[in-house]
Parts: C-alpha cells; sequence; structure tokens
C-alpha cells in the first residue's frame, strides 16, 4: 500500500518492510491490474469537448465570470 500512495522513496520503503524493491513491484504488478498501474498517481485529465464552438462559448463564460469576480474583489477591497 505504501509503494501504491507513494508514502516514500521505493528504498524506504522495501526497507521499512523487510524486502528488496523489486520484490515490491513484483508484487505491485501482481496485484494490479495493468491499467490500474498506469493510472496510479495520475490525475484524469477533464475530458474536453470536441467542438470548436463549445470551447469558445465556455472559454467567453470563464471571462465573465473572471470580470464578475474581480468586480467583486474590487469592491471589497474598497469597503475593508
Amino acid at each position: 500500500m505504501d509503494l501504491s500512495l507513494r508514502d516514500g522513496a521505493t528504498s524506504i520503503v522495501a526497507i521499512n518492510h523487510s524486502m528488496s524493491r523489486g520484490v515490491l513491484y513484483k508484487w505491485r504488478r501482481a496485484l494490479l491490474s495493468e491499467k490500474g498501474a498506469e493510472s496510479m498517481g495520475k490525475v484524469a485529465k477533464p475530458s474536453l469537448p470536441d467542438d470548436r464552438e463549445t470551447l469558445l462559448a465556455e472559454v467567453e463564460s470563464l471571462k465573465k465570470q473572471i470580470y464578475r469576480q474581480q468586480m467583486e474583489l474590487d469592491i471589497l477591497q474598497k469597503v475593508a
């Protein structure tokens, strides 16, 4: 479990459990599917829409959100 969660270097995990790094990697490969081992430690990227218009609309929406947040911040700074 320590190896999967990266609670330290592999060599330290191996020493803590009195075994070699090779044994840890063998156990990990045996316990996890190939896909599971590949995805360990990686954060899933959000899926992006293929449609250009959808992306442009999202950009415009985010620009409006930034504008509103900046206005709110400016008002709060003047009040404080």
